[in-house]
């Protein structure tokens, strides 16, 4: 809960209630608190800047939204509050939150997550989380032509690349878009089935990056010399070319 937020309940002799959704997170140490300004001033100002959604599009660069008094309108720690993120995809039909540890006494319930944005992890990965687009905003051009900006919008390309699977083919991950420990990053697959239309995965929680995952790849995986069975999306795979000496098809050839 934002720092304006807890003085506004405190004054009104209500005790500031503290949720356990893992979707939503305290940002006040990332954002600060608009200081300076009122808590009636700083909430009309953040009404304001969510009232005022920009249109955005795959590929823009985007970061969380500040008001005219600076209250960030972040309501999760990823990204940060000054971490640039790319835009993947805008739904057209938002994703309500609800169901399972998602109530109406929770700030995420029925949030409107409209928009897939990526983001690079620790390791360099890239992840996808979805968000309520009023939230954010296209950054400045001159921002956008910094490294890290490139590098979004150069993972973003790879992974709106699209390639034609079949069963029988062998694939792997594509440079930096391991989202799961397995397959492991090297490690072969093996094509079982593609599915069309593509199924997700009930259990993901909206705050982690397989939220709402589009899976459409079932896959043959040797986990301790067994063929295991798991579903990916395929955006984040690509063919072992037949050349490639770590293609097994090599040596029956």
């Amino acid at each position: 809960m934002h720092a304006d937020l807890r003085r506004l309940l405190a004054r009104l002799g209500e005790p500031p209630a503290d949720t356990d959704d893992d979707t939503h997170d305290d940002t006040d140490s990332a954002c600060g608190d608009g200081a300076g300004t009122s808590d009636a001033d700083a909430l009309v100002q953040a009404w304001r800047a969510l009232a005022q959604p920009q249109a955005l599009q795959p590929g823009d660069l985007v970061r969380w939204k500040r008001s005219a008094t600076g209250l960030c309108l972040a309501n999760r720690t990823c990204p940060t509050a000054d971490e640039l993120a790319v835009v993947v995809e805008v739904l057209p039909q938002p994703v309500l939150l609800q169901g399972a540890g998602v109530d109406a006494g929770t700030p995420n319930w029925l949030e409107p997550l409209d928009l897939r944005l990526g983001v690079i992890d620790e390791d360099g990965d890239f992840l996808i989380y979805h968000y309520h687009s009023a939230r954010f905003a296209k950054v400045p051009l001159r921002q956008a032509r910094s490294q890290v900006a490139q590098q979004l919008q150069s993972l973003q390309a790879t992974l709106s690349t699209t390639h034609h699977f079949e069963p029988g083919m062998t694939v792997r991950w594509k440079p930096r878009m391991r989202n799961r420990l397995c397959p492991g990053q090297g490690q072969l697959a093996v094509v079982l089935e593609v599915l069309d239309p593509p199924v997700h995965d009930p259990s993901a929680n909206a705050g982690t990056p397989t939220f709402r995952e589009p899976l459409d790849l079932v896959l043959g995986v040797m986990v301790k010399g067994q063929l295991m069975r798991m579903h990916a999306d395929s955006h984040r795979f690509e063919p072992v070319p037949t050349t490639d000496p770590a293609d097994p098809r090599q040596d029956a050839a």
